[in-house]
């Protein structure tokens, strides 16, 4: 659910989009034809989600399904540089660390109604197309890869660094990572490697390139009768697709190195390629500068996300892991400070090295008794 990490772009100003409802809430909406589209409405934030966001859209989702108010939906960002650039994880840390003002039971309900939005979009009947118009991140991840369509544009730029923050990769990044072809989930989860559009579209993320301009695909979309015209729709307006940037060799020397059981010998996988390969290389003095726990958590999460029947069986691990990370007020508090906070780029991770994280402190980020449980409502209601 990451925010504005590493994101060093100026934001600029709302550029117009006339709504039916306003946007005070972070979220605006309008009716047209058959589609209901919905925009993330921070532009100044780029569009981070917060807590009034989340209880914008889960009941419009909820109505929409139960009332049939939609033949499509379709979200995307406003003010031109971002869809969403992840999680209001600012607002978490200050309210975890009990400041004046703040709500110290944020972090709890936060994640919970996060997660609550995730699995609603992900059991959506009526089709949902997340257009990734610009920086694509962290909580903004988990708002669009659990619905049905995904559209990439040529500014799309996606990552999940949580481990950059003393994090992990949440909003169902435990299911839908590892599930990613050649273990290239492993490989963004753990480096927090960043991906332009197209290479979206060539590793499964995306299910459709626009390029630049998307306004006959969203005329289109507003002008459909049914529900089962949004593919062929979405289909017809795609434009030619640029080659993957990574080289069929490098997709599988990654696959190789991240298919090992531990981070250890990942990094020993990397090591043996690096003065070969560029990318292994970044990798590298990337994870380097990560969280150690971080990622030994994270790819435990990964190991057994793969596993998990459904999205909803890896939300309540996630929510477990969430709530420890923010019992504990270790790595996440320090990443967020280093990062955001006092932006002095130096985190003091505890434990420093990989190999002071324990077996059993890995654990304890999984023992879901120690935690609130997190719980769905029916489908049908």
């Amino acid at each position: 659910m990451l925010g504005r990490l590493g994101v060093r772009l100026a934001v600029g100003t709302i550029r117009g989009y006339h709504t039916a409802t306003g946007s005070a809430s972070g979220i605006a909406t309008e009716k047209i034809g058959n589609a209901q589209m919905v925009y993330l409405d921070r532009p100044k934030a780029l569009n981070s989600l917060n807590l009034p966001m989340i209880r914008e859209l889960y009941p419009l989702y909820k109505e929409l399904e139960t009332k049939r108010g939609a033949e499509v939906i379709c979200m995307k960002g406003t003010g031109g540089k971002a869809f969403c650039a992840g999680g209001d994880i600012v607002a978490i840390y200050r309210s975890g660390l009990g400041e004046d003002g703040t709500d110290p039971k944020t972090p709890e309900i936060f994640f919970f109604e996060e997660y609550l939005l995730n699995e609603r979009i992900h059991s959506l009947a009526i089709p949902h197309v997340a257009l990734l118009n610009g920086i694509t991140m962290g909580g903004g991840v988990g708002l669009s890869v659990h619905g049905r369509f995904r559209v990439a544009y040529d500014n799309t730029l996606f990552a999940m660094p949580e481990a950059r923050i003393g994090f992990f990769c949440d909003v169902g990044g435990s299911y839908f990572l590892p599930r990613l072809p050649k273990n290239f989930g492993y490989y963004l989860a753990l480096t927090g490697e960043r991906l332009k559009g197209a290479d979206l579209v060539h590793f499964g993320i995306a299910t459709h390139y626009v390029g630049a301009d998307d306004s006959a695909l969203v005329s289109a979309l507003q002008g459909i009768s049914s529900a089962d015209d949004v593919s062929a729709v979405l289909d017809a307006h795609q434009t030619t697709l640029p080659p993957c940037s990574l080289s069929d060799e490098a997709i599988e020397q990654i696959g190789g190195c991240f298919a090992k059981n531990t981070v250890e010998e990942i990094y020993d996988a990397l090591d043996q390629v690096k003065d070969e390969h560029k990318w292994a290389a970044k990798a590298i003095s990337a994870m380097n500068t990560f969280s150690p726990t971080s990622l030994k958590v994270i790819l435990k999460s990964l190991h057994l996300g793969a596993r998990h029947a459904s999205l909803k069986d890896a939300l309540r691990m996630e929510y477990a892991i969430s709530q420890t990370f923010m019992r504990k007020q270790g790595d996440f508090f320090e990443g967020v400070r280093a990062a955001l906070v006092d932006k002095d780029q130096n985190p003091r991770w505890n434990p420093a090295e990989l190999k002071l994280v324990t077996e059993d402190d890995v654990n304890e980020y999984f023992d879901e008794s120690r935690s609130p449980k997190l719980h769905f409502e029916s489908p049908k209601l």
